[in-house]
């Protein structure tokens, strides 16, 4: 079985990949650890995957290329970190101390690490979720009534968004929107 260089931390998944001792010299560091920016193991393994085929595509370059010149902390930490933004849709700064590196250019991104499907809106997922429940006679009339009103509420307050876009801060947005909103919505007409 491949290693999948994951770690599962309490606020979510953390890539880990341990650095070769033949390596070490130029990197200066044992390991890399960075933030997936996610709780989904199924997310955390798609861009583990990627990060770890980048930084062996770099470690086979360093072993090729022999002695590095300058530090390349910058680069290797930019490349992760543009990785991570171009898939969670976030800016965050990620810290790591210097590494050495080649001076001249960088190393290629893998191909179709950025490229993030669209995915269906949350009304059309609520239609199919509605029509399978149906089918399979999961729900009783009163259950369907209930579930499907807590999604359209959603939907309401938050936008008909892609699944994909759909993040805990916009959860959270929504909590702290329903915790302001009475109790009896439907019934007053001035909502």
């Amino acid at each position: 079985m491949a290693a999948t260089h994951l770690v599962h931390h309490t606020s979510g998944y953390i890539f880990r990949y341990c650095i070769p001792p033949d390596i070490q010299p130029f990197i200066q560091k044992k390991e890399l650890r960075y933030s997936l920016k996610t709780g989904s193991l199924r997310c955390a393994k798609t861009r583990a995957r990627a990060m770890a085929s980048y930084i062996s595509a770099v470690i086979s370059d360093i072993r090729e290329s022999g002695p590095m010149v300058n530090t390349i902390a910058d680069q290797i930490n930019g490349q992760l970190k543009g990785m991570l933004e171009e898939t969670t849709g976030q800016v965050s700064a990620i810290k790591r101390p210097a590494m050495p590196v080649r001076q001249t250019g960088g190393w290629p991104m893998p191909r179709g690490f950025g490229a993030v499907a669209s995915s269906p809106r949350l009304s059309e997922v609520l239609q199919r979720y509605v029509a399978e429940a149906n089918t399979t006679r999961q729900w009783s009339p009163k259950s369907e009534k209930e579930i499907t009103s807590s999604i359209e509420l959603f939907i309401q307050v938050a936008g008909d968004r892609q699944i994909n876009a759909i993040d805990r801060t916009e959860v959270r947005k929504y909590k702290e929107t329903l915790l302001k909103l009475p109790s009896n919505l439907k019934k007053i007409p001035k909502y």
